[in-house]
């Protein structure tokens, strides 16, 4: 069966050198003419799109950092909300006429965890905000508001550096610990192992954000902990009989031929 596609000869060109004959001007690319003209304009123009390149890709990382850091930062205030919740029960315990409480479950604990400016201003907008999503708007913004301060200061060496507004330094991983123990779904059961470790992922970011660099055996009992939450989601996972999997499926590898071919 003959080829579709004709192989087409390449002409040939003879030039007689012969004496009195005229000889066609041959332009060469790459001389000193007007070619040379045309190469430099290509050569600014795949600069530009280089350059328009690289200023897109610099933007879209940039999108996600801030992407990533929002959201690193809600989880933050979802934890700062919990251990407000945790002092409020703790003084009522107290108010109530029962033994105060030691340790990490303490009034004094939970009270040198948070920032009293930054608590009132948790209250105050409570109090000013009528819906649930309102007051996180309202928790977020404020949180920021410190977060940024406590970064600028930071970046600009300053001397009276802004307060945090989650006390880091004082923060038993225990709490952390403890908080992440409670967060299930609304059937008491333990959400997915990604849930978890993003958690945990915000609050390192908090640490970076303050230039507090975690010990090693606060890295460890956090780690631990969300370890065994993975051994728990997976347990659960078998006996109700649903996917160990979690995200999206792997590409079998017989489609990704078909896909590259």
């Amino acid at each position: 069966m003959s080829s579709l596609r004709k192989s087409v000869p390449k002409p040939s060109l003879s030039l007689s050198l012969s004496e009195g004959k005229n000889l066609p001007a041959i332009r060469i690319r790459g001389g000193n003419g007007q070619d040379d003209d045309d190469d430099s304009e290509d050569e600014e123009e795949d600069d530009d799109f280089m350059n328009a390149h690289e200023e897109a890709a610099a933007v879209g990382e940039r999108n996600l950092e801030a992407t990533v850091c929002k959201t690193y930062r809600r989880r933050t205030v979802e934890f700062i909300l919990w251990i407000r919740q945790q002092l409020r029960e703790a003084k009522a315990l107290e108010d109530e006429g029962n033994a105060p409480l030691g340790g990490i479950q303490s009034v004094e604990y939970y009270k040198s965890l948070l920032h009293e400016e930054f608590l009132e201003g948790l209250d105050t907008i409570e109090a000013e905000n009528g819906s649930p999503s309102e007051r996180m708007d309202g928790f977020i913004e404020l949180y920021n508001e410190w977060i940024d301060d406590v970064v600028r200061t930071a970046d600009n060496d300053e001397d009276d550096q802004e307060p945090l507004p989650l006390n880091l330094d004082k923060l038993s991983p225990g709490t952390f610990n403890v908080w992440l123990t409670s967060l299930k779904d609304e059937n008491g059961k333990w959400r997915s192992k990604a849930y978890y470790a993003k958690r945990r992922s915000a609050l390192y970011d908090a640490f970076r954000d303050a230039g507090i660099e975690q010990t090693g055996a606060f890295t460890k009992t956090v780690g631990r902990q969300v370890t065994a939450i993975n051994k728990l989601v997976q347990d659960q996972k078998r006996q109700d009989g649903t996917s160990l999997t979690e995200g999206k499926e792997p590409m079998p590898f017989e489609l990704y031929q078909a896909l590259t071919l």
